[in-house]
């Protein structure tokens, strides 16, 4: 690509740069970090069935990772059962979890602690942790309506900061 300016000729890697900085914006790169689009993520509950990210399309999604015998991702349920229940019951609004333990394990658990969200059964320290590079939970990504990355907690989650960003993925989705 040349771009022509008072009759020269710009060469490409200035060009790029003009429109860099004029503004424009590229294509999105699907990726992990936050402004990428995610990536689907996909895998079975501990029934079979198998979930997709991609389903959640057009909702704010918030990715838990998780395992029934983490203290601090048990202690986090309730509140995510809240945001999903009640603060954005009927509103573009979904939990994905991802249980890093077995289907036996999260089974069990949910016999007596249901999640009414889906949960894909990864394993300890399987693909889609790997994928993730998540070595700690709880961790979570939170992906706004248009399946681009607004939110990383790979080290732990502040709810406080997780409900923030929220809010403000959920102001941007119902603007449209």
């Amino acid at each position: 690509m040349r771009i022509l300016t008072r009759h020269r000729i710009v060469p490409p890697a200035i060009a790029s740069l003009i429109l860099l900085f004029a503004g424009c914006d590229g294509p999105l790169v699907e990726g992990q970090k936050i402004g990428n689009l995610c990536p689907d993520i996909s895998g079975t509950d501990a029934d079979g069935k198998i979930h997709r990210l991609s389903e959640q399309r057009g909702k704010v999604v918030f990715v838990s990772f998780w395992a029934p015998w983490c203290a601090p991702c048990r202690a986090l349920i309730p509140h995510e059962r809240e945001l999903l229940q009640s603060k954005y019951g009927g509103r573009p609004f979904a939990i994905v979890s991802i249980a890093m333990d077995s289907p036996e394990a999260v089974r069990t658990f949910h016999k007596t602690t249901p999640m009414p969200w889906p949960n894909i059964i990864d394993g300890r320290r399987g693909p889609i942790s790997r994928t993730w590079d998540i070595d700690a939970i709880p961790a979570g990504i939170l992906i706004d309506h248009k399946g681009v990355i607004r939110g990383l907690w790979l080290d732990g989650i502040d709810p406080n900061e997780v409900d923030r960003d929220i809010e403000a993925a959920m102001s941007a989705a119902e603007k449209g």
